[in-house]
Protein backbone atom coordinates (compact mmCIF):
# COMPACT_ATOMS: atom_id res chain seq x y z
CA UNK A 1 0.00 0.00 0.00
CA UNK A 2 1.32 3.32 -1.13
CA UNK A 3 1.70 6.30 1.30
CA UNK A 4 -0.88 8.41 -0.51
CA UNK A 5 -3.53 5.29 0.36
CA UNK A 6 -2.48 4.47 3.88
CA UNK A 7 -3.25 8.23 4.48
CA UNK A 8 -6.87 7.62 2.86
CA UNK A 9 -7.23 4.81 5.26
CA UNK A 10 -6.37 6.71 8.16
CA UNK A 11 -8.37 9.58 7.93
CA UNK A 12 -11.57 7.50 6.95
CA UNK A 13 -10.56 5.28 10.04
CA UNK A 14 -10.76 8.94 12.36
CA UNK A 15 -14.13 9.95 10.52
CA UNK A 16 -15.33 6.64 11.59
CA UNK A 17 -14.50 6.65 14.96
CA UNK A 18 -15.95 10.00 15.18
CA UNK A 19 -19.21 9.64 14.00
CA UNK A 20 -19.84 6.64 16.42
CA UNK A 21 -18.77 8.23 19.39
CA UNK A 22 -22.05 10.19 20.64
CA UNK A 23 -21.64 14.13 20.78
CA UNK A 24 -21.76 15.31 24.34
CA UNK A 25 -24.48 18.04 24.94
CA UNK A 26 -24.08 21.50 26.26
CA UNK A 27 -24.01 22.06 29.67
CA UNK A 28 -27.16 23.59 31.16
CA UNK A 29 -27.83 26.88 32.95
CA UNK A 30 -28.02 24.56 36.34
CA UNK A 31 -25.17 22.72 35.87
CA UNK A 32 -22.64 25.92 34.49
CA UNK A 33 -23.99 27.44 37.58
CA UNK A 34 -22.73 24.88 40.11
CA UNK A 35 -19.77 24.36 38.21
CA UNK A 36 -18.71 27.74 38.36
CA UNK A 37 -19.73 27.70 42.41
CA UNK A 38 -17.76 24.81 42.88
CA UNK A 39 -14.28 26.07 41.25
CA UNK A 40 -14.89 29.68 42.45
CA UNK A 41 -16.95 29.48 45.60
CA UNK A 42 -19.12 32.47 44.78
CA UNK A 43 -22.62 32.40 43.74
CA UNK A 44 -23.27 33.69 39.47
CA UNK A 45 -26.20 35.28 38.98
CA UNK A 46 -27.51 34.87 35.47
CA UNK A 47 -29.81 37.20 33.41
CA UNK A 48 -33.55 35.77 33.95
CA UNK A 49 -32.66 34.42 37.19
CA UNK A 50 -34.03 36.02 40.34
CA UNK A 51 -31.97 38.19 42.06
CA UNK A 52 -30.18 37.13 45.45
CA UNK A 53 -32.07 39.60 48.47
CA UNK A 54 -29.43 41.09 50.73
CA UNK A 55 -30.62 41.29 54.57
CA UNK A 56 -29.87 44.95 55.85
CA UNK A 57 -29.37 46.72 53.28
CA UNK A 58 -30.16 50.10 51.55
CA UNK A 59 -32.93 49.63 50.31
CA UNK A 60 -34.01 48.09 53.49
CA UNK A 61 -36.25 48.95 55.62
CA UNK A 62 -35.39 50.80 59.06
CA UNK A 63 -36.44 48.93 62.15
CA UNK A 64 -38.98 50.84 63.89
CA UNK A 65 -37.29 52.02 67.46
CA UNK A 66 -37.72 50.25 70.36
CA UNK A 67 -40.25 52.23 72.33
CA UNK A 68 -39.39 54.01 75.61
CA UNK A 69 -40.10 52.61 79.26
CA UNK A 70 -42.65 53.93 80.75
CA UNK A 71 -41.53 56.03 83.94
CA UNK A 72 -41.11 54.79 87.29
CA UNK A 73 -44.57 56.15 89.69
CA UNK A 74 -42.59 57.24 93.01
CA UNK A 75 -43.43 56.19 96.18
CA UNK A 76 -45.04 59.06 98.32
CA UNK A 77 -43.16 57.81 101.32
CA UNK A 78 -44.77 56.65 104.46
CA UNK A 79 -47.56 57.01 106.74
CA UNK A 80 -46.79 56.94 110.52
CA UNK A 81 -49.93 56.42 112.70
CA UNK A 82 -50.00 56.39 116.72
CA UNK A 83 -52.21 55.27 119.12
CA UNK A 84 -52.78 54.36 122.46
CA UNK A 85 -53.92 51.19 121.46
CA UNK A 86 -53.65 49.45 118.56
CA UNK A 87 -54.91 45.85 116.89
CA UNK A 88 -54.39 44.36 113.45
CA UNK A 89 -55.85 41.38 111.29
CA UNK A 90 -53.43 40.02 109.49
CA UNK A 91 -55.80 37.91 107.38
CA UNK A 92 -57.97 41.56 106.18
CA UNK A 93 -54.94 43.59 106.27
CA UNK A 94 -56.47 45.73 108.83
CA UNK A 95 -55.69 48.23 111.93
CA UNK A 96 -57.83 49.51 114.03
CA UNK A 97 -56.60 52.78 116.01
CA UNK A 98 -58.57 53.81 119.19
CA UNK A 99 -57.69 56.88 121.40
CA UNK A 100 -55.42 60.12 120.78
CA UNK A 101 -54.71 58.83 117.35
CA UNK A 102 -52.60 61.11 115.18
CA UNK A 103 -51.74 59.98 111.33
CA UNK A 104 -49.23 62.01 109.60
CA UNK A 105 -49.25 61.33 106.04
CA UNK A 106 -47.20 62.79 103.39
CA UNK A 107 -50.71 64.28 101.99
CA UNK A 108 -52.35 64.99 105.02
CA UNK A 109 -52.71 64.70 108.83
CA UNK A 110 -55.24 63.98 111.09
CA UNK A 111 -56.10 63.76 114.07
CA UNK A 112 -59.25 61.45 115.60
CA UNK A 113 -60.45 59.18 118.18
CA UNK A 114 -60.79 55.72 116.04
CA UNK A 115 -59.09 54.94 113.00
CA UNK A 116 -59.89 51.98 110.63
CA UNK A 117 -56.47 51.24 107.98
CA UNK A 118 -56.68 49.63 105.22
CA UNK A 119 -53.61 48.39 104.23
CA UNK A 120 -52.58 47.37 100.90
CA UNK A 121 -51.97 43.82 100.10
CA UNK A 122 -48.92 42.22 97.76
CA UNK A 123 -50.02 41.77 94.52
CA UNK A 124 -49.92 37.90 93.65
CA UNK A 125 -48.40 36.78 90.40
CA UNK A 126 -50.01 35.07 87.52
CA UNK A 127 -48.73 31.69 87.11
CA UNK A 128 -49.32 31.81 83.78
CA UNK A 129 -47.31 34.64 83.19
CA UNK A 130 -43.61 34.27 82.02
CA UNK A 131 -41.12 34.16 84.83
CA UNK A 132 -39.24 37.61 84.68
CA UNK A 133 -35.34 37.24 84.02
CA UNK A 134 -34.68 39.42 87.49
CA UNK A 135 -36.89 39.02 90.51
CA UNK A 136 -39.02 41.86 90.24
CA UNK A 137 -39.86 44.24 93.53
CA UNK A 138 -42.54 43.19 95.69
CA UNK A 139 -45.70 45.52 95.59
CA UNK A 140 -47.42 46.34 98.43
CA UNK A 141 -47.55 47.74 101.43
CA UNK A 142 -49.24 51.46 102.56
CA UNK A 143 -52.27 52.62 103.00
CA UNK A 144 -55.21 52.22 101.02
CA UNK A 145 -57.94 53.41 102.81
CA UNK A 146 -58.71 54.73 105.88
CA UNK A 147 -61.91 55.61 107.83
CA UNK A 148 -61.00 58.59 111.10
CA UNK A 149 -64.19 58.64 113.60
CA UNK A 150 -64.67 60.74 116.41
CA UNK A 151 -66.11 60.53 119.86
CA UNK A 152 -69.40 62.24 121.00
CA UNK A 153 -68.51 66.05 121.65
CA UNK A 154 -65.19 65.71 119.66
CA UNK A 155 -64.15 66.32 115.82
CA UNK A 156 -62.02 64.81 113.54
CA UNK A 157 -59.51 67.45 112.56
CA UNK A 158 -57.60 67.27 109.25
CA UNK A 159 -55.06 69.89 108.19
CA UNK A 160 -52.91 70.03 104.87
CA UNK A 161 -50.36 71.51 102.99
CA UNK A 162 -49.67 72.02 99.74
CA UNK A 163 -46.87 74.40 97.28
CA UNK A 164 -48.92 76.43 94.71
CA UNK A 165 -47.23 76.87 91.50
CA UNK A 166 -45.64 80.25 92.28
CA UNK A 167 -44.30 78.64 95.89
CA UNK A 168 -46.35 79.49 98.00
CA UNK A 169 -47.94 77.44 100.85
CA UNK A 170 -51.64 76.82 101.00
CA UNK A 171 -53.33 75.66 104.14
CA UNK A 172 -56.19 73.63 104.79
CA UNK A 173 -57.72 72.42 107.84
CA UNK A 174 -61.02 70.73 107.89
CA UNK A 175 -63.57 69.48 110.48
CA UNK A 176 -66.02 66.82 111.06
CA UNK A 177 -67.67 63.44 112.70
CA UNK A 178 -65.80 61.76 110.28
CA UNK A 179 -63.18 61.56 107.45
CA UNK A 180 -62.74 59.10 104.47
CA UNK A 181 -59.85 58.74 102.77
CA UNK A 182 -59.19 56.76 99.24
CA UNK A 183 -55.41 56.37 98.20
CA UNK A 184 -56.64 55.56 94.99
CA UNK A 185 -57.96 58.75 94.45
CA UNK A 186 -56.30 60.92 96.77
CA UNK A 187 -59.34 62.44 98.17
CA UNK A 188 -60.46 62.90 102.29
CA UNK A 189 -64.33 63.02 102.08
CA UNK A 190 -65.77 64.99 105.36
CA UNK A 191 -69.32 64.14 106.71
CA UNK A 192 -71.13 64.99 109.84
CA UNK A 193 -71.70 68.86 109.73
CA UNK A 194 -68.47 69.32 107.77
CA UNK A 195 -66.22 72.77 107.40
CA UNK A 196 -63.06 73.47 106.18
CA UNK A 197 -60.90 76.68 105.67
CA UNK A 198 -58.16 77.18 103.08
CA UNK A 199 -56.24 80.23 104.17
CA UNK A 200 -58.67 82.71 105.69
CA UNK A 201 -61.69 82.00 103.81
CA UNK A 202 -64.21 79.20 105.50
CA UNK A 203 -67.05 77.21 104.25
CA UNK A 204 -69.22 75.84 106.90
CA UNK A 205 -72.22 73.03 105.89
CA UNK A 206 -75.60 74.17 107.54
CA UNK A 207 -76.89 70.99 107.39
CA UNK A 208 -75.66 67.57 108.50
CA UNK A 209 -76.04 65.89 105.52
CA UNK A 210 -73.57 68.32 104.14
CA UNK A 211 -70.47 66.22 102.31
CA UNK A 212 -67.30 68.17 101.70
CA UNK A 213 -64.22 66.67 99.84
CA UNK A 214 -60.96 67.70 99.71
CA UNK A 215 -58.55 66.40 97.69
CA UNK A 216 -54.63 65.87 97.30
CA UNK A 217 -54.24 69.24 95.32
CA UNK A 218 -55.65 71.01 97.80
CA UNK A 219 -58.78 71.69 96.12
CA UNK A 220 -62.70 71.51 97.76
CA UNK A 221 -65.99 70.89 96.74
CA UNK A 222 -69.17 71.12 98.68
CA UNK A 223 -72.80 68.83 98.19
CA UNK A 224 -75.77 70.10 100.64
CA UNK A 225 -76.21 73.20 102.51
CA UNK A 226 -73.51 75.13 103.51
CA UNK A 227 -72.12 78.79 103.66
CA UNK A 228 -68.45 80.42 102.95
CA UNK A 229 -67.41 82.91 104.12
CA UNK A 230 -64.86 85.26 102.46
CA UNK A 231 -63.05 87.52 104.55
CA UNK A 232 -61.92 91.32 103.15
CA UNK A 233 -57.98 91.71 104.42
CA UNK A 234 -58.95 95.42 103.64
CA UNK A 235 -57.07 97.77 101.14
CA UNK A 236 -58.80 98.68 97.70
CA UNK A 237 -58.07 98.98 94.00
Amino acid sequence: MNQPTILLFLALSAASVHAQKPAKPPLSQEELHRAVEAVSGRTPTFKGAPAAVTVGDGNAAPEAPAPAPAPLKKDKGPTEISALEATFDQRTSQAVFISEVEVKDPEFNVKCDRLTAHLKTAEKADPKAPKPAAPAKAKGGGLQRAVAEANAGNRVVITQDKKDADGTIQHSAGEADRATYDAVTGDIVLTGSPEIQQGINRVVATAASTVMTLNRDGHMRAKGPHKTIIVDKGGGL
